[in-house]
C-alpha cells in the first residue's frame, strides 16, 4: 500500500513507466520544428522509488514515427524489491505493483499512443496519451490527460482541416467520458471557417480565419470533503474525496491572419475573446512568429508574444498542463486551495488585470536548444519556465526543465519548494546502443494524510538499450 498518490507533471517521460529519456515540457517547440522519421526499439531497467517502496522497473518499448503514422508501444513492469510499512496486502500482486494494473483502462498502456497525420494536416487523429492544444492555446494549452502514475487514460484528438475551415476536438478519456468518476471528463473543440473561401477560393483574403471554441469538464469538482481541521480528505482510491461536482465550460471567439510565409519569417497574428461560464472574460491579442536566419545553417527562433486583459474571475489557459491537479485544489501550494471551478465562479470580477505572456525558443543547428516562457501581470507575481537541451553530443545527452510560479524577486527565481517543478535527466553511452541513464525530478504529490499537494524530490538510475534504425 502507499501513502502518496503521485501526480507527475511531465508528459512522455513520466506517464509511462519506461525509463528511456522522454520529452519534457516545452521540448515540443523543437520536435515540431525538426520533424523527420524516427524508428527505435529499446529496453530499460532502473531502480525507482514510488511512495515508500522501491521497485525494479523493467520495460520494452518501441517508437515509430514514419511520416503521417506514429505508434508508441511499451510493455512496462514494476517489481517490488523493498516493501516498507505499510506492507502490500495483496498476495498475488506482492511482487508486482498492483496499482499499475487494477483498472481495465490500464491494460491499454501497452499502446502508449497511436497517431495518423500531424496538427494542421487535412486529417489528424491521436489516441492514447495527449499533450493537447486547441486553437491558439488560450483555453486549452499543453493539456496533459495522463499525469497520475497509478492510472492510464485513453484520450483522443481528432482534427479536420480544409481550405474552407475545419474542426479540432478533444476528449480526455474515452473510457469514462460518460461514466461515473471523479477524474476529469473533458471534451470539446473548436470550429473555424475562412469566410472569403466560400465567396472566392482564390482570394488573397483567405488568410483570415474565424473560430468558435467550447471546452467543458462535465464533472469539475465544486466541493471537497474535509476533516474537522479543514484538511481535504482522500477516498479509498487515493483520490481527493469530491462531494459535489459542477460542469465547468469555457467559450471562445477568435480571429487569426496567416500573414507572412517567406524565407525570413512566418507570422500569424491572432485575437481571442474567451468567457468562463458563470465567471469572467479574457482578451488575448498576440502573434506567433518563426524567425529564420538563411546563413547556411539551420537557425530558427520560434516566438510567441501576447497581451492579456481579463477580469479577476478569469484564468488564462484554463485547461493547462496543471489542470488535472488544479481542478481539485487551486492555486497550487496554498493552504487555502479550493476546487478551481468553484473558486473562479465565486470570485469577484474586480477592476481586471493587464499583463503579457512571452515565449521564445532557439535551436542552434541541433547542438543546443534553449526555451523560456515568462508571464506577468499588474497584480500578483510573475511565472517563469525554462528548458535547455544538449541533444547532439557524441556520447552524452542532457536536458532539463524548470518552472516556478509566484516569483517575488530576483532572489526568488531559482528555488526548489512548493512553487517549483524541476526535471533533469542525462544519459551516457557506455557501449554502442547501451546507456547509463540518470534522472532527478521535483514534483507535486498528493499526501493522503493531509489531503494537500506537496513537493517532493525523486530519482531514478538505470540502464537503457536504445537501437535506432
Amino acid at each position: 500500500m502507499r501513502t502518496l498518490s503521485s501526480f507527475i507533471l511531465s508528459f512522455t517521460l513520466m506517464t509511462s513507466p519506461a525509463f528511456a529519456l522522454g520529452d519534457l515540457p516545452m521540448e515540443n517547440l523543437f520536435t515540431q520544428a525538426s520533424g523527420g522519421d524516427t524508428k527505435s526499439m529499446g529496453a530499460d531497467m532502473a531502480l525507482v522509488g514510488i511512495g515508500e517502496d522501491f521497485f525494479l522497473q523493467l520495460s520494452l518499448n518501441t517508437e515509430l514515427n514514419l511520416g503521417k503514422i506514429g505508434l508508441g508501444l511499451q510493455v512496462p513492469l514494476n517489481l517490488r524489491v523493498i516493501d516498507k510499512d505499510p506492507k502490500s496486502d495483496n498476495d498475488y500482486y506482492g511482487l508486482i505493483r498492483h496499482e499499475d494494473w487494477d483498472e481495465t483502462s490500464e491494460y491499454f498502456r501497452v499502446i502508449r499512443y497511436a497517431r495518423f497525420g500531424h496538427k494542421r494536416d487535412p486529417f489528424y487523429i491521436r489516441v492514447g496519451e495527449l499533450a493537447a492544444d486547441i486553437g491558439h492555446g488560450t483555453i486549452v494549452g499543453r493539456y496533459l490527460n495522463n499525469i497520475d502514475i497509478d492510472t492510464f487514460r485513453v484520450g483522443m484528438q481528432l482534427d479536420i482541416n480544409s481550405d474552407y475551415g475545419g474542426i479540432e476536438t478533444l476528449v480526455s478519456d474515452l473510457g469514462s467520458v460518460a461514466g461515473n468518476t471523479t477524474r476529469s471528463q473533458l471534451l470539446g473543440g473548436r470550429l473555424y471557417v475562412k469566410p472569403m473561401a466560400v465567396i472566392d477560393p482564390s482570394s488573397m483574403l483567405n488568410i483570415f480565419s474565424l473560430g468558435f471554441s467550447a471546452i467543458t469538464d462535465l464533472n469539475a469538482p465544486s466541493q471537497i470533503n474535509r476533516d474537522v481541521n479543514g484538511a481535504p480528505l482522500t477516498n479509498a482510491d487515493g483520490q481527493l474525496d469530491v462531494s459535489k461536482s459542477k460542469q465547468t465550460t469555457v467559450y471562445g471567439l477568435d480571429l487569426d491572419v496567416d500573414l507572412l510565409h517567406n524565407a525570413i519569417i512566418d507570422l500569424v497574428p491572432y485575437a481571442d475573446l474567451n468567457k468562463i461560464e458563470n465567471a469572467g472574460w479574457g482578451l488575448h491579442v498576440g502573434a506567433f512568429a518563426t524567425i529564420k536566419l538563411p546563413i547556411g545553417l539551420s537557425l530558427q527562433l520560434p516566438i510567441r508574444a501576447e497581451y492579456r486583459r481579463f477580469k479577476e474571475n478569469y484564468i488564462p489557459i484554463y485547461f493547462s498542463e496543471f489542470y488535472e491537479i488544479e481542478r481539485y485544489l487551486y492555486p497550487l501550494g496554498s493552504d487555502a486551495s479550493s476546487p478551481k471551478g468553484a473558486l473562479i465562479r465565486n470570485a469577484s470580477g474586480g477592476d481586471g488585470l493587464n499583463g503579457y505572456y512571452a515565449q521564445a525558443a532557439f535551436d542552434f543547428v541541433g547542438l543546443v536548444q534553449i526555451g523560456a516562457i515568462y508571464e506577468d501581470y499588474n497584480v500578483g507575481d510573475p511565472n517563469l519556465a525554462a528548458f535547455v537541451g544538449v541533444p547532439a553530443l557524441e556520447i552524452i545527452d542532457f536536458k532539463a526543465y524548470y518552472a516556478r510560479t509566484g516569483i517575488t524577486g530576483t532572489d526568488d527565481i531559482f528555488k526548489l519548494d512548493d512553487r517549483s517543478m524541476a526535471i533533469a535527466q542525462g544519459q551516457y553511452e557506455v557501449i554502442p546502443f547501451v546507456f547509463v541513464v540518470a534522472q532527478f525530478s521535483r514534483q507535486w504529490v498528493l499526501t493522503q494524510s493531509s489531503g494537500q499537494y506537496e513537493s517532493t524530490d525523486s530519482w531514478k538510475f538505470g540502464v537503457s538499450y536504445d537501437f535506432n534504425f
